[in-house]
């Protein structure tokens, strides 16, 4: 018994005691020693109420977060010690003096049984005292309760803890008795309830078997049940008693004989009678057992005669179903989760030329063409991870011949079916399609236009490989996206709102003006061109049509208005320069009088030059103008960027003073020149300089913080040097959605009567003229920067 109970999984104390009576035990224990007691489970957590504690325990130490941790690693320890007697020891809280015994049930320790709080002539009071400051307790309070403890000498103390040994150990012994006893009775229990149980089941079997069932002697019915009485349309009381081998037919008896002689236990099929002289096929069993002190033979009767009509059938379906699919196009399997063939319709050899023992059980992805295996594994996967249902994809599949044909795979997730357990997947073969297709592909490839198809949400069903040299994306990569992930963000909503409006009234559209974006970031203008596609049920399907490409259409027209907007202020500026020409030429001839009549250290000489200088300005850019009106060439010659720069920044110097804007520039005094006409390259400066400005007291309420910087830098690329000049403010910006339009002319993001919308546009034309460039690199609320190129060579 004892080896049982070692076996037996881990106990609790309250498995063998009752904590109630246990609780009486040892509060008589501690009224009749005198001493505190408890009984904790063996990591020192208490299983019972503290029976005569010491107030300096309860109501002191154990009142502290330390003491009372303190008291239960001491009981703990207390209770692990020794088996063959009592542990005594000072406490590690509170020094009072402690014992403990280990309670065991076999070799089972379920409880520590811990006495003591008392004082003993070995007890230092100096230390206990000093244990109060350890633990945070009052020392007066400490002390006056440290004076209430039970005083008993050691040898005392020693005797009422072996007598504490003792009783834990008859506690422990009577436990285990107790315990093994309760397993013996419950196994006695356990046997007689099997034992009904079993008695019980045989009746249940017997009455409510699906067959009949018999019991006999050599043959002699001694009992059955109610099922014989219906298969053989006997009474039970006619069938025992009888010879049960006229239930057999003469034609199977010998059969029946052999295997009851043999002791023969597996099912068989023999022809049986019923009472009226009808044969059916009988499947039958026996088994020998022991039936009232003696051998006797049970017998499973069942009539089958459903069970074959059935089985008829079913061989006939399958036969059915083995002809359909010998002869459909369509290959049928079944992949199991993990990519493994489970079944494969024989039809595959006739298509393919494979047996179906040839790719059962091996990966379903041997057969896949390597380049295709990444698409079509991907779409199994989101296929078994429910992103669908079911779904179609195209692949190349190996032929036994080494061949690979177009296959077209309709799968299907059947994980939860229980038949199927797997991806139940058709495919047939598209080979000639796929020629059609590529037939067609080249005829689509071969004109300019796009050629597509949606669904009715607008989702691309088919793209032509021109979608490509349009807006740089290949046809895979618009397949099952929506049309409207292509279009620009500022335009989407308008598109959608247009394209929906189509596709509610189900009606052709021509020429549907659309902004895509292409994927190296630039803007394409599609003209949009879709009829719309029907089911053969008459329901709208989607749409298909063309993409034309009109985005040179568009630069055209935008550059003859262009031309026809700088035709008209041709025409102006031609008249201005006439109306500014005579009184400029009479401001600088008066102020050359008066400068011809200045003394040299005059200040007035100073302003006087300064006004003729200016005035000459004025009229070169008066000259300029007409230049610009008539569409003649202007002068040019190699220049210092340098002195470029200056000009224009003495010429708006008051203005940048007034507006508080430092500028830094940072140009070396031997920079390389460049080609061009410098008057017209002072009036880019002052345009982005102008442009600058607006943005930095846009962006700061306040006059602190604005600055421009200039930079200048050579640079080798394209093989080629180029001098770099970089203009930068810290101002507001330019609108994302603005930057694709700053250079067309007269568009501006400034009020109306502040700007013109030509600064930037004439400032791209002059540079153009001599092989230079301008970019604009900006971030809305951060800045923007000005980059113009100019090639060195020609200065060279």
């Amino acid at each position: 018994m004892r080896e049982n109970f070692d076996k037996e999984p881990e106990f609790k104390f309250s498995d063998f005691f009752d904590l109630d009576s246990i609780q009486k035990i040892q509060d008589e224990f501690s009224k009749v020693t005198g001493v505190a007691s408890i009984i904790t489970r063996p990591d020192g957590l208490p299983l019972t109420s503290p029976s005569n504690f010491c107030s300096l325990c309860k109501d002191i130490i154990r009142k502290t977060d330390v003491g009372l941790a303190n008291c239960f690693k001491s009981d703990s320890i207390l209770g692990q010690m020794k088996n063959d007697g009592p542990q005594i020891q000072p406490c590690l809280s509170g020094g009072l003096m402690d014992a403990g015994t280990r309670i065991l049930v076999g070799d089972k320790h379920v409880a520590n049984w811990l006495i003591g709080q008392v004082l003993d002539e070995s007890c230092n009071m100096e230390n206990m005292l000093a244990y109060s400051r350890e633990i945070g307790a009052a020392p007066d309070e400490y002390k006056k309760h440290l004076e209430q403890v039970t005083r008993m000498s050691k040898s005392q103390f020693e005797g009422v803890a072996q007598l504490l040994f003792l009783m834990a150990k008859q506690i422990g012994d009577q436990a285990l008795l107790n315990h093994q006893l309760g397993q013996k009775i419950a196994e006695i229990g356990q046997r007689k309830e099997l034992l009904k149980e079993s008695e019980e089941r045989y009746r249940g079997l017997h009455e409510a078997s699906f067959g009949g069932v018999v019991i006999h002697d050599q043959g002699l019915i001694l009992d059955c049940n109610e099922g014989l009485s219906e298969i053989t349309g006997y009474s039970h009381d006619e069938l025992v008693g009888m010879n049960g081998l006229l239930l057999i037919h003469q034609d199977s008896l010998d059969t029946v004989l052999k295997n009851i002689k043999r002791g023969y236990t597996e099912r068989y099929e023999v022809v049986g009678v019923r009472k009226n002289g009808d044969c059916y096929p009988l499947s039958i069993r026996g088994k020998n057992v022991f039936y009232k002190g003696r051998e006797v033979r049970v017998i499973e009767f069942r009539d089958i005669s459903d069970i074959n009509q059935a089985e008829a059938k079913l061989r006939k379906v399958e036969k059915t179903q083995k002809a359909i699919l010998d002869n459909i196009n369509n290959v049928v399997t079944i992949v199991d989760k993990d990519g493994i063939v489970r079944f494969k319709s024989p039809n595959i050899q006739k298509i393919f030329g494979w047996t179906p023992d040839e790719i059962v059980n091996h990966s379903a992805w041997d057969n896949i063409y390597p380049d295709d295996l990444p698409r079509i594994q991907t779409f199994f996967s989101q296929l078994l991870n429910g992103n669908f249902d079911s779904g179609k994809i195209e692949s190349r599949y190996l032929c036994k011949d080494g061949t690979y044909k177009w296959v077209e795979f309709n799968a299907f997730n059947r994980l939860n079916d229980a038949d199927i357990k797997g991806i139940l997947v058709s495919y047939h073969d598209i080979s000639l399609r796929k020629k059609e297709e590529s037939r067609f592909e080249d005829i689509a490839n071969s004109i300019g236009e796009w050629i597509w198809e949606i669904d009715i949400n607008g989702n691309f069903l088919y793209c032509s490989g021109r979608s490509e040299n349009i807006v740089g994306y290949s046809p895979s990569e618009f397949i099952r996206k929506s049309i409207f992930d292509f279009i620009t963000e500022e335009k989407r909503e308008e598109t959608r709102k247009l394209i929906s409006s189509f596709i509610a009234a189900g009606k052709p559209f021509k020429d549907c003006e659309c902004l895509y974006l292409h994927k190296d970031g630039h803007h394409v203008h599609i003209a949009k061109s879709g009829t719309p596609v029907f089911s053969e049920g008459g329901e709208l399907v989607g749409y298909r049509g063309v993409n034309s490409n009109i985005t040179e259409k568009k630069k055209l027209f935008e550059m003859q208005l262009r031309s026809s907007q700088l035709s008209a202020l041709g025409e102006v500026a031609a008249g201005v320069a006439h109306e500014i020409n005579n009184p400029i030429t009479g401001v600088i001839n008066y102020s050359q009088i008066l400068l011809n009549k200045s003394n040299d250290n005059n200040i007035e000489k100073s302003i006087l030059e300064r006004i003729n200088r200016e005035g000459e300005r004025i009229a070169k850019i008066v000259k300029n103008l007409l230049h610009f009106a008539k569409n003649n060439e202007y002068e040019v010659e190699c220049f210092r960027p340098l002195d470029a720069i200056t000009e224009p920044l003495n010429l708006m110097h008051q203005q940048m003073i007034n507006d508080e804007i430092i500028i830094t520039i940072d140009i070396d005094e031997d920079f390389p020149e460049i080609y061009g006409n410098q008057l017209e390259f002072e009036q880019v400066i002052v345009n982005i300089l102008s442009n600058s400005k607006y943005a930095l007291n846009k962006k700061y309420a306040e006059k602190k913080g604005k600055r421009i910087s200039i930079k200048g830098s050579v640079v080798d690329q394209y093989e080629s040097r180029f001098v770099v000049i970089k203009i930068r403010d810290n101002g507001c910006g330019i609108p994302k959605k603005s930057l694709g339009k700053i250079f067309n002319p007269f568009f501006t993001t400034k009020p109306a009567g502040i700007g013109t919308g030509l600064g930037l546009s004439i400032s791209s034309e002059i540079l153009s003229k001599y092989h230079a460039r301008l970019f604009v690199h900006s971030e809305e609320g951060e800045f923007t920067e000005i980059t113009l190129e100019f090639p060195v060579e020609d200065c060279q």
